[in-house]
């Protein structure tokens, strides 16, 4: 193996959708396996309580998915933290949410292929049904940020693209819960599957980590895993070993 190092010296981080779950046709059609809870609790007790979830889901998503598996979820791109029964807000959610999440609804009403989530911070709108709108949703979004007063940024993300404050990042969650929880000096790993997750990746490699890229696509990740299945074999073997090993990508 090209790198190894003991479960003890690591902060893990991992996205959900892409990452623990296979990517489904909408948001609500995830398949969770029943296995995954006992397999993130092993994992958080091996890595002495340093792990964290990082995702573009609320925390209310992952909290059912996971049937309120203690652990820091830091959801909607790192707007929001949720610790034990307690969610905090790091980023405001914008203030005319609301009309932003309407004008996005007409907006898929008249093109059916697509799909609206609605989310606390900002809607998202997914073309996976129909890949060749993408242009039209980007221009849509970008337009619609640029009429908004609120401080909204256009996010890409896989077959879709949503809105949400400039401030919440997924890079953003990873720094507050190294300096949050005091897990520094420990290595920091993400791992995630999406555009999103790049900026997670260069600031855990800054910090002496490095970034898990699961599946295909360029990424600045240092390694690369295929599939959920295979994020949730290495996470049961390093938490059955108390080592973290990695194949150069």
């Amino acid at each position: 193996m090209d790198m190894q190092v003991t479960s003890s010296e690591i902060a893990l981080f991992l996205d959900f959708d892409g990452v623990l779950v296979d990517i489904a046709a909408t948001p609500d059609a995830v398949e969770v396996d029943p296995d995954l809870p006992s397999i993130l609790t092993g994992a958080h007790t091996a890595f002495k309580t340093r792990l964290a979830i990082v995702t573009g889901r609320n925390v209310h998503d992952i909290r059912g998915f996971l049937h309120n598996i203690d652990v820091p979820i830091y959801g909607s791109h790192g707007a929001e933290l949720a610790i034990g029964e307690t969610v905090e807000r790091l980023v405001e959610p914008p203030s005319d949410v609301a009309n932003l999440t309407e004008a996005c609804a007409d907006f898929c009403a008249d093109h059916p292929t697509l799909s609206l989530e609605r989310k606390p911070f900002g809607p998202a709108i997914h073309y996976r049904a129909d890949p060749p709108k993408r242009t039209i949703v980007h221009d849509f979004l970008d337009q619609l940020a640029a009429r908004t007063a609120s401080d909204v940024v256009v996010q890409q993300a896989k077959f879709a693209y949503e809105l949400k404050p400039k401030g919440a990042t997924k890079r953003a969650a990873l720094a507050d819960a190294m300096a949050r929880f005091g897990w520094s000096p420990a290595r920091p790993i993400h791992i995630g599957d999406d555009v999103t997750d790049e900026s997670a990746f260069e600031i855990a490699q800054s910090m002496g980590g490095f970034g898990v890229k699961v599946g295909e696509g360029e990424s600045i990740a240092r390694y690369r895993l295929p599939a959920p299945s295979d994020v949730k074999a290495h996470l049961q073997r390093w938490s059955d070993r108390g080592d973290v090993d990695f194949d150069q990508s």
